[in-house]
């Protein structure tokens, strides 16, 4: 599967997957792009793709958990496919600059609870109208070297946030005005060295 570069879901019996619920892709290195309708997909795990690139236009509405790990040339996400979402992560995506949520989820993320960003040293910040996860509890993001701001409105936006960790942040400089959530129980700050005050 190295070589591997476009899945086409019209190569299967039917036009696609209807019932797969699960994928595994790891060390596609050339693979592109993956199959833009899943109806039924709970899991996926993409790992060592390096040159995929997510579409901005996806349909996995019963997608609960997204993992991708080591997709080097992923320069922006949007997250603009499933209201279902319970757990993000994405780690080791070295070009990865900005992560979006959808206007059209903007009211529809109730059951997203856990979000962790590791090892992007390109991201900078959480584009558009912050991060409107009500039901999240932990918020993680660590090893991004040039991220400045945190998510907008986080006080308002996240307000059942138990649990925040950031660490080796070196260019994060300040919260966003408001402060964290009233909700939060664990805030760990590690190695954030331009940070010049406590959140409020």
């Amino acid at each position: 599967m190295l070589e591997w570069i476009n899945w086409s879901p019209l190569a299967v019996a039917g036009g696609g997957f209807p019932s797969l619920q699960e994928l595994h892709i790891k060390k596609c290195k050339n693979l592109i792009e993956i199959p833009n309708c899943l109806p039924s997909l709970v899991l996926l795990c993409i790992n060592e793709c390096w040159q995929l690139q997510f579409d901005d236009i996806m349909d996995y509405p019963k997608l609960q958990d997204l993992r991708i790990r080591s997709c080097n040339y992923l320069k922006k996400f949007t997250l603009n496919f499933s209201s279902e979402l319970k757990f993000l992560q994405i780690h080791d995506c070295g070009y990865l600059r900005f992560i979006k949520i959808s206007k059209d989820l903007h009211q529809d993320l109730k059951f997203f609870q856990e979000l962790e960003i590791s090892k992007c040293p390109n991201l900078e910040i959480f584009s558009g109208g912050g991060l409107p996860a009500s039901n999240l509890t932990s918020f993680s993001v660590s090893n991004c070297n040039t991220l400045r701001l945190m998510p907008k409105q986080m006080h308002e936006l996240l307000s059942s946030l138990q649990t925040l960790n950031i660490s080796d942040c070196p260019e994060l400089e300040s919260f966003p005005d408001g402060g964290l959530p009233p909700s939060l129980q664990t805030l760990t700050i590690q190695n954030c060295v331009k940070l010049s005050s406590m959140p409020e």
